[in-house]
């Protein structure tokens, strides 16, 4: 019930600017008019920040936004990392058995020299209108 006093206070806000502008009515000039016209629709833009609160307020107490809330607030565990085997303080790095493991686990690489410069043909037109149809 955190949004009844907003919307309260909205209609509140809406019955006190529509009083000012009828005292404005009163006014002979536009001189005097004016300044109550203006209190009265900054009253309005207040009035409407009322509502707009009361309707966040009502819409969270909705059954189905408090299930989603819930939802959201379930903490979600983080997958632990790998561990990683590192050397011991005393070994030093042996360049050999690390580009073995790497062979070791290279799969599937194509082991073929690249093609030369020359060899690379354009891709063909694809038709239409434009420079990148030509």
């Amino acid at each position: 019930m955190r949004y009844l006093p907003w919307l309260l206070a909205g209609f509140g806000l809406v019955s006190t600017a529509g009083m000012l502008e009828s005292l404005g009515d009163f006014g002979a000039s536009p001189e005097m008019r004016l300044p109550f016209y203006f209190v009265a629709l900054a009253l309005l833009g207040a009035a409407l920040y009322c509502f707009y609160k009361g309707y966040r307020g009502f819409s969270a107490d909705l059954p189905w936004a408090k299930k989603e809330a819930e939802a959201d607030q379930t903490p979600k565990t983080p997958k632990p990392a790998s561990p990683i085997e590192e050397p011991a303080i005393g070994e030093s790095f042996d360049v050999d058995a690390a580009f073995s493991r790497y062979m070791t686990t290279r799969q599937g690489q194509a082991k073929t020299a690249p093609e030369p410069m020359g060899s690379v043909k354009p891709p063909a037109p694809r038709g239409g209108f434009g420079r990148k149809g030509l």
